[in-house]
């Protein structure tokens, strides 16, 4: 699935494997209702069932030191 998924992602997008059958994207510069549509559109794509979230955080919050 994550080769599937890859080939729809944004060259910027990074796609990792926790463990298992979990996942995570990280989309920079994407709002919440984009990352839900692209869920979408993945979920459309994709050969098994799953489940998503999505977070979101400020673009303008500083790292901690």
């Amino acid at each position: 699935m994550g080769d599937a998924w890859r080939s729809r992602l944004r060259s910027h997008d990074l796609i990792a494997r926790l463990g298992g059958d979990e996942f995570a994207l990280v989309l920079p510069s994407t709002d919440e209702a984009n990352a839900h549509a692209l869920i979408s559109e993945l979920a459309m794509h994709s050969p098994a069932a799953w489940s998503a979230g999505v977070a979101e955080t400020p673009s303008a919050t500083p790292c901690a030191p």
